[in-house]
Parts: C-alpha cells; sequence; structure tokens
C-alpha cells in the first residue's frame, strides 16, 4: 500500500513536481475514474492546475495519478478467470483501441493489432499478476501497446466482468457470468 499512496497525489502541487520530473506531456488520471471520467492530457506546466481539479471535480475522493502520456499506442486487454485455489487461466485478448472521449466505443476480439508472440506475453503477465495477488473472480487486465516498437505497458485490473466480455464470449465459447458463479 506505501508505493501506491507515494504513486497518488492529494494536491496539484506534488502532482506538478512530478510531471515535470516525468516530462510533458502527461495523463492525469483518478484512481477510481472510468468510462472517460477523470483523465485528462495535460501538454504543460502552466494547465496543470486546472486540469488536476477538473479530474478531483469528476471523481471526487479519487486518488489521483500521473502517467507518462503515451502517443500511438492501442489499447488492448486480456481476459483472466482465477479460482480460490490460485489457478487462473487467459482467454485471449481484445482490442479496444476505438474510443472516444476515453470511452471504448468498438472492441475487437481476438486482438490481431500485434504479434502472436506479444499477445502471449501479455497473457502470461496478465495469468501471473492474478496469481500474485490472489484474485479470484473474472477480470481484465489492460495494457497500452506500442506497435513501433512493440513494447507494452500495464494500465490496471479491473476486478469485474467488464461490458466487452461478449467478444471474449464469442470466440471462446466459454459463458463467462457463469465461470464467476461457479
Amino acid at each position: 500500500m506505501e508505493l501506491y499512496e507515494q504513486a497518488c497525489f492529494a494536491d496539484y502541487q506534488k502532482g506538478l513536481e512530478s510531471a515535470i520530473k516525468i516530462g510533458f506531456p502527461v495523463m492525469i488520471k483518478a484512481s477510481e475514474g472510468g468510462g472517460g471520467k477523470g483523465i485528462r492530457k495535460c501538454t504543460k506546466s502552466e494547465e496543470f492546475e486546472n486540469l488536476f481539479r477538473q479530474v478531483q471535480t469528476e471523481v471526487p475522493g479519487s486518488p489521483i495519478f500521473l502517467m507518462k502520456y503515451a502517443d500511438s499506442c492501442r489499447h488492448l486487454e486480456v481476459q483472466i478467470i482465477a479460482d480460490e485455489s490460485g489457478q487462473a487461466i487467459s482467454l485471449f485478448g481484445r482490442d479496444c483501441s476505438i474510443q472516444r472521449r476515453h470511452q471504448k466505443i468498438i472492441e475487437e476480439a481476438p486482438a490481431v493489432i500485434a504479434p502472436r508472440e506479444i499477445l502471449e506475453q501479455m497473457e502470461k503477465a496478465a495469468v501471473r499478476l492474478a496469481k500474485m495477488v490472489g484474485y479470484i473472480s473474472a477480470g481484465t487486465v489492460e495494457y497500452l501497446y506500442n506497435p513501433a516498437d512493440q513494447t507494452f505497458f500495464f494500465l490496471e485490473l479491473n476486478p469485474r466482468l467488464q461490458v466487452e466480455h461478449p467478444c471474449t464470449e464469442m470466440i471462446t465459447d466459454v459463458n463467462l457470468p457463469a465461470c464467476q458463479l461457479q
């Protein structure tokens, strides 16, 4: 928890100090945001305070963190299922890159933008994460993928069944809500 608390900012001054260290542009994100809320791209220090306060207003009480802005990346996700005995599996990936105002509008499965080896690395990393934190149930591990250099970066683990799950169900013939209940 200490690392998490160190990564979050309650006031814009400390956030601005980190943004300057990271280098602009940065993304200001509310930890509890979603659906396009609580996220702003900041390109210069002069606009940081205003954008930080917008994020605070949209998701009141949420911890806020920063990340370096990643240009020309794709938003790829890996569906996972984990059980009480510590077992976890991945059920392929989805490409959720087509977005409007940071909200997904088209989800495609399977993800085909990345080479198979990269997708397998993402799936293995998602399974390792689920096992490492003792995750139980269906969930989604989200990544940013850079096609230019074929690198990927962890975004978040969503501890729930997302609205995109029917894409995965269609290609795997696995009933994910039923898996959650078993």
